[in-house]
């Protein structure tokens, strides 16, 4: 809705907040009525060059770069995955630093310094890789946890404010896009197939 001037200036000196504009940060998380890109998400990547460049790199040998990168970086986007699909250029991004640092200890490597290709990386050490995080998968499960959450009974607030809002149940039930089509309820639909594919319903006694 539109606000005048004046009585965003007068509303804001009695709340004591400031005037701003979508979009902006709310609880360390980027807040906006439109699509996220992903230079909203650039205190993210900021984050990882800012742990990256406090470390010694060069004097940790390969094990204990993936250690570091297992331990602490991959976990820094945790917080954003479990509230938001990151947009696939700031994992590329987040993952190009990854592989950086395992590979190198730099900010940048080439192709020929990977050892081996990052999807084996990411494969459990009994498959034979590092047992690093797939960024994308990640954030794929982390979102999945939200989704149970949604398709349980509601205990908290948030819970029956995303239901009555988004009519939850009743879309999903009759097959119908809500009217309320935002980047988070796109996001959490395309999620959806893989949701069902590794989940199922036992029926009890009551």
């Amino acid at each position: 809705m539109s606000v005048a001037p004046d009585e965003q200036s007068l509303l804001a000196s009695v709340f004591g907040c400031p005037v701003a504009t979508f979009p902006q940060t709310y609880l360390g998380l980027p807040l906006s009525v439109h699509k996220l890109r992903p230079c909203n998400f650039q205190t993210l990547v900021d984050k990882f060059d800012g742990h990256l460049s406090g470390w010694k790199s060069r004097l940790l040998t390969p094990s204990g770069r993936t250690t570091m990168l297992n331990s602490v970086l991959v976990s820094l986007p945790a917080y954003a995955m479990l509230s938001m699909l990151i947009p696939p250029g700031t994992l590329q991004i987040l993952d190009k630093k990854c592989r950086a640092f395992l590979w190198t200890g730099e900010g940048n490597c080439k192709g020929g310094q990977c050892n081996v290709a990052w999807e084996v990386v990411c494969l459990s050490k009994e498959q034979g890789g590092l047992g690093v995080r797939d960024l994308f998968r990640q954030n794929e499960c982390l979102l999945s946890k939200l989704l149970f959450k949604l398709h349980c009974p509601p205990t908290m607030s948030w819970q029956t404010w995303f239901q009555c809002t988004y009519g939850w149940l009743s879309s999903l039930d009759m097959g119908d896009q809500h009217h309320l089509d935002t980047p988070t309820w796109r996001a959490l639909l395309s999620l959806l197939p893989s949701f069902r594919h590794h989940t199922s319903v036992l029926v009890g006694n009551g």
